[in-house]
């Protein structure tokens, strides 16, 4: 999910957001503190309400970006993920945080099998949103407008398409996918101030991996997951970064001898 609302935003707006994985942290953290051993619908549905207003409060900011948008966007996303990081450190110190759930939600599923209920949960939900989105951008005249923003704004333009009004959907449908991708980070994984980067790191490998598709991402988000689980099993958690760095250069160098 943090993937999508990355991709969706950078094709959409061009903004490319530095700052983005800082952002979906902080909806990490208040997921942690509004977690209380109980359902986590009410904390995931006050996330999204608030993940509207964060993004109503960022969209003045990204909309008048000078142009070049894409190295500015870069400068101004750089600075806010500083700001945020300090915020964050000086509000919840730089120990290491976890949502504690109900032991239940995170239970094997069967004994010789070492993957909890939560996890199976979790991507399961993440096949069924990107195979949504995917078939509403292939299928639906929603998607036809939205590519036809991405392929050419000036011809969407002239057929009378809302290219402003569509991008700030996107922009907001972004940022609610981050907010959502935090909060169930929160669930599987230590939250601490510094690792916002990582989370940018993530999305942006997945997207270099999937280019302009939106399958990609999903086949994307599954090789990084499994180049993380192996180098972290048979390497250790240290070498975890390390392997997502060294995807990000395999995929680079790749598409530049292509």
């Amino acid at each position: 999910m943090l993937s999508v609302g990355f991709f969706i935003v950078l094709l959409t707006t061009r903004i490319f957001n530095i700052a983005y994985g800082t952002m979906a942290l902080l909806f990490g953290y208040i997921m942690w503190m509004l977690s209380n051993n109980t359902s986590t619908l009410v904390p995931i549905a006050i996330i999204i309400g608030l993940s509207l207003i964060f993004s109503f409060l960022l969209l003045p900011i990204f909309k008048n970006l000078p142009e070049p948008v894409e190295p500015n966007s870069i400068i101004v996303t750089f600075a806010i993920l500083l700001v945020m990081e300090a915020i964050l450190t000086y509000l919840f110190s730089s120990d290491w945080r976890i949502i504690t759930l109900n032991p239940n939600y995170d239970a094997p599923i069967a004994n010789n099998i070492a993957v909890s209920r939560l996890n199976a949960f979790f991507s399961l939900f993440s096949v069924i949103f990107i195979s949504t989105i995917y078939l509403i951008a292939k299928k639906t005249r929603i998607g036809l407008i939205f590519k036809a923003c991405i392929d050419n704004e000036s011809a969407a333009k002239r057929f009378g398409i809302p290219v402003d009004l569509v991008s700030n959907i996107a922009f907001i449908f972004g940022t609610m996918a981050m907010a959502i991708a935090g909060a169930v980070y929160g669930m599987t994984n230590y939250l601490y101030p510094a690792s916002g980067i990582k989370l940018t790191m993530i999305a942006i490998t997945v997207t270099i991996i999937a280019g302009e598709s939106i399958i990609g991402i999903l086949l994307g988000g599954i090789l990084l997951g499994i180049i993380e689980s192996f180098s972290g099993y048979f390497l250790g958690g240290n070498w975890q970064d390390l392997g997502v760095n060294l995807l990000i250069i395999v995929f680079l160098i790749a598409k530049e001898s292509r």
